[in-house]
């Protein structure tokens, strides 16, 4: 007994040391991995929502033969604040009760309230990517977010400070990258002065007036609302989704962005800041006015990403 007893012991310091250091390591080789696929099932609901809403905007066209218009009347943004195309579209993601209790016989949707809040405080989760970092509703006045924005193509963007980089000063023609998009921001009643699907104002094109193909025509595209003072207005302001390709993909305007010497990388600098952006790696999430979703890198050639954006430029787009 006194033999077998002496022949037992314990782990020394060392060994344990030896065994936390092994699990440690494990842990630290398996968090990424985890990382990696809760990111990936993310990204997967994010090309989802905007699958579905690129459907809702498809269901809106074939019940009113055009796709849906923002409420803004006039430039001097005291219009009608009836919403955005995505209130629009509010009945066809299955949203009908919500988009029925909007007055929209009222001067200001804005001013009816829903379960007890204003109508542009109400989350909307189909309008939220889960890989984004960002409030769901802006400090103060509790404006709900949204990730996903119609496009207005390759179209004139002026810049209110010294960044001139994708102005009609920076290289690009004097009124959009094909001429196409010949008014500033949008603001026109004229969808001939637009380039792509959408202005900022009333105008929607119809499916009549994509003669570049539905294939090679970006209808939707991610954006990221702390990256913007207009888009940061959230979904249902009329003055906040005017948002174009004509800055490249994720161009750095978000609170973490460097600073830039030129000022290109300021929330209020339009030609860069009313661009599509996420949170993914690499890119941006798009949907196509065929409804197919793809995801456009960072390092897209810029002709060929404007050439995207615009509906009717006549020339072929090739590979992206």
């Amino acid at each position: 007994m006194l033999r077998s007893r002496r022949g037992l012991r314990g782990f020394t310091l060392i060994e344990l040391l030896v065994v936390i250091a092994i699990i440690a390591v494990l842990i630290a080789l398996l968090l990424p991995a985890v990382q990696q696929a809760r990111e990936a099932a993310r990204r997967t609901q994010c090309k989802n929502n905007l699958k579905q809403l690129g459907l809702a905007m498809h269901n809106y066209h074939d019940t009113h033969q055009i796709f849906p218009y923002n409420s803004l009347e006039t430039i001097y943004w005291t219009a009608q604040q009836k919403g955005t195309q995505l209130t629009m579209i509010l009945p066809y993601i299955d949203q009908a009760g919500f988009y029925n209790a909007i007055d929209f016989n009222t001067f200001n949707a804005e001013t009816i309230s829903i379960r007890g809040k204003p109508v542009y405080q109400l989350v909307v989760t189909a309008f939220l990517c889960p890989s984004y970092g960002g409030p769901s509703q802006r400090p103060g006045d509790l404006r709900a977010m949204t990730n996903y924005a119609p496009s207005m193509g390759a179209q004139q963007m002026d810049s209110p400070n010294a960044c001139q980089r994708y102005s009609p000063y920076g290289g690009y023609g004097p009124n959009g990258f094909f001429n196409n998009g010949s008014v500033g921001h949008g603001n026109t009643m004229d969808i001939g002065q637009i380039s792509g699907i959408f202005g900022r104002m009333t105008p929607a094109a119809k499916m009549a007036q994509i003669t570049d193909g539905t294939s090679n025509t970006i209808l939707m595209g991610e954006v990221r609302p702390d990256c913007s003072d207009h888009i940061y207005n959230g979904w249902f302001h009329n003055n906040s989704l005017w948002t174009a390709t004509t800055p490249p993909v994720n161009f750095p305007t978000c609170p973490e962005s460097p600073v830039l010497a030129d000022q290109c990388n300021r929330t209020d600098t339009w030609n860069t800041s009313q661009g599509f952006k996420s949170q993914h790696a690499g890119g941006a999430h798009f949907v196509l006015c065929d409804g197919s979703v793809k995801f456009l890198g960072d390092n897209i050639d810029y002709a060929t990403y404007q050439k995207l954006g615009d509906r009717r430029d006549g020339k072929q787009v090739g590979e992206f």
